[in-house]
């Protein structure tokens, strides 16, 4: 399956995290705390790993031009 259509793994997954949060807190199986600590650590680690893809990125393009 071609994920780069949708946005990327990364992408789909916070995606469906956040969804899944909204609906646990819908049927109120969450509170607000627990969707707040949800929401924060996915996007944090979203963040992360792009932040670390683009810099693995940039590392690995300057040492093959050098």
């Amino acid at each position: 399956m071609d994920f780069d259509k949708y946005g990327g793994r990364r992408f789909l997954l916070t995606v469906i995290t956040g969804i899944a949060s909204v609906i646990l807190v819908a049927m109120k199986s969450i509170d607000g705390a627990v969707y707040a600590s949800v929401t924060l650590g996915t996007v944090g680690v979203y963040i992360a790993a792009n932040t670390h893809e683009k810099i693995k990125t940039v590392t690995t393009s300057t040492t093959t031009t050098e």
